[in-house]
């Protein structure tokens, strides 16, 4: 996988629970979809995360 649009963006959306190990030590990267919150300019309907910058908040 790869992108242009590779950089810290802000992202609120459900976890998949579909994942891929990336590199040597691997990073994980977990799939987002449904987002709800997402930058104006990015067009697509999901997202790859990288574990170590998730941050879960509960459902109430």
């Amino acid at each position: 996988m790869g992108s242009h649009y590779a950089a810290r963006q802000e992202f609120t959306g459900t976890l998949t629970g579909e994942y891929y190990d990336e590199g040597d030590p691997p990073w994980r990267w977990y799939k987002m979809i449904e987002l709800t919150h997402k930058p104006n300019d990015y067009p697509f309907k999901s997202v790859w995360c990288e574990a170590e910058s998730l941050f879960l908040i509960e459902n109430k």
